[in-house]
């Protein structure tokens, strides 16, 4: 007789150590990679950590420049220097931080793929490809905010998506809480919001008026630490996000670097940046996705096609 779903499950679950072993290689990688010279340092942690070492000095969020910390969103100087208050040096948090947000990616993409597929090789797989991924293995030595922030977004997504499959109040307040810090991490959080409201307006089961309270009270929650620092932005600067220049750039130049920094996810390096090549790779994309997905979605089981449509949305947002 054949093991049930949920015996399959547990089975699964118990090789769920195999995911962890990844996540530990992703942290290990971090820490002996830093380990030499300290953590990578460009002109973002340079504002990063003078506005942690201002806030342990005066109390204020300040840059090197000694005028308030308002393009760069908050969370990490201020965890920077709520760790050098307990005794952790700024530089060895930063290590840490990295070092914890590579491995939370890795565990975070098996785990979610093995609830959703309930096949456990597919996890390992995924856990495998998200280590190996050339642009975490780039930022992850870094003092940068892209590891923490995509944890932050990943685990945020993951708890929406926990909810639609099982509505349980503490598994929205954790979706709200992750958003919250994914927007204090990087402004461009709010596209986790957003698409977080949209997958509750259109796939959580239930009423109408069920569907719209709950994905209104996800994201007006998640924004309001948001709020609070752009109030704070406003009384201190004068402006919100502080002076920015107008971008040189063209709108079909963006979109056009956007996606080709999605496609070096699984272009090797060596290969030049030409719209040839990406044209190619995304015809190929299309296609393979194509025949996998499309005939044999209504196939897939409802966990996974909830993933499915998260993900998606989040992509296109």
């Amino acid at each position: 007789m054949g093991a049930t779903a949920k015996e399959l499950e547990l089975m699964n679950m118990k090789k769920a150590w195999l995911v962890g072993i990844a996540a530990l290689f992703a942290a290990t990688y971090v820490l002996l990679a830093t380990a030499p010279y300290g953590p990578g340092i460009t002109s973002d942690p340079v504002h990063y950590i003078a506005s942690a070492r201002n806030l342990l000095r005066s109390g204020e969020l300040e840059t090197y420049t000694r005028k308030p910390l308002v393009s760069y969103a908050p969370l990490l100087p201020f965890a920077y220097a709520v760790l050098a208050w307990g005794g952790v040096p700024i530089l060895l948090s930063a290590r840490l931080i990295s070092a914890l947000s590579f491995a939370a990616v890795v565990v975070i993409a098996g785990l979610w793929t093995c609830k959703a597929t309930g096949i456990f090789r597919y996890a390992w797989l995924v856990a495998v490809l998200v280590l190996l991924a050339r642009p975490l293995l780039w930022y992850s030595p870094y003092a940068l905010s892209e590891l923490p922030f995509v944890a932050f977004t990943l685990v945020a997504l993951w708890s929406i998506w926990r909810f639609v499959q099982e509505p349980k109040n503490i598994l929205l307040m954790a979706a709200v809480v992750c958003s919250a810090l994914s927007v204090l991490t990087l402004y461009i959080g709010l596209t986790a919001v957003l698409a977080g409201m949209l997958f509750l307006l259109y796939r959580l089961r239930g009423t109408t008026m069920e569907r719209v309270t709950y994905s209104l009270v996800y994201s007006g929650l998640s924004c309001v630490p948001f709020a609070v620092w752009l109030w704070r932005n406003q009384h201190v600067s004068g402006t919100f996000f502080g002076i920015r220049e107008a971008s040189d750039y063209r709108y079909h130049e963006m979109l056009f670097d956007t996606l080709w920094s999605w496609s070096r996810w699984v272009i090797p390096a060596a290969f030049p940046k030409s719209v040839t090549l990406f044209t190619v790779f995304l015809i190929l994309l299309v296609a393979v996705s194509l025949i996998q997905v499309g005939p044999d979605r209504r196939t897939y089981p409802g966990p996974l096609r909830d993933m499915l449509s998260l993900m998606g949305t989040y992509t296109v947002i």
